[in-house]
């Protein structure tokens, strides 16, 4: 397996900077036209990335999701923490 790419440890180094993903989840339904599957979920709400931002920013879920809030509003967070891997710019 390339360094460069690894299921486990991510392959972006968190020198980048990605915009980062935020959702607020409302319950808002599904939009007309739109059949949610294993392959086309539905986030329940609103999504939004911010600007490029360096992941070395992001030192724990907290402030990620800190992030989120100052950009969009109260109640969104980081859309997405692995828990069971070493995966987020934070480990």
């Amino acid at each position: 397996m390339s360094p460069l790419r690894h299921a486990y440890v991510g392959d972006t180094p968190a020198t980048a900077s990605l915009p980062v993903l935020c959702v607020k989840v409302d319950g808002s339904p599904v939009p007309p036209g739109i059949t949610p599957d294993a392959n086309a979920g539905w986030a329940r709400g609103t999504v939004g990335a911010t600007l490029p931002t360096p992941g070395t920013r992001l030192t724990s879920r907290l402030t990620a999701d800190r992030l989120c809030e100052d950009v969009f509003f109260r109640g969104t967070r980081f859309w997405v923490a692995i828990n069971d891997q070493l995966a987020n710019p934070w480990n």
